[in-house]
């Protein structure tokens, strides 16, 4: 599902820049820059349906949530947010 499989890989990328690991923003740039602009451009120019803007959303939406969610830095796995 496409998806779930963005969203995961926002916030897998995520994780990297919670622990300061700054060598997954060109990885980050890459992403959004092929499969959110040249890929839907390309594919409108050709005639083709354009893809990539609600992918480009979800893997937004991923990176969001994995800033946001608790995170332990030497395993690298996300917590269960503290009850409220």
């Amino acid at each position: 599902m496409t998806s779930r499989d963005w969203f995961g890989i926002g916030a897998a990328y995520a994780k990297q820049l919670r622990v300061g690991d700054l060598r997954i923003v060109p990885v980050l740039a890459h992403e959004v820059l092929y499969y959110g602009f040249i890929v839907p451009v390309f594919r409108s120019i050709s005639g083709r349906r354009r893809t990539g803007l609600r992918r480009m959303g979800y893997f937004v939406s991923g990176v969001f949530a994995g800033l946001r969610t608790p995170l332990d830095h030497d395993s690298m796995l996300y917590r269960e947010a503290p009850a409220s």
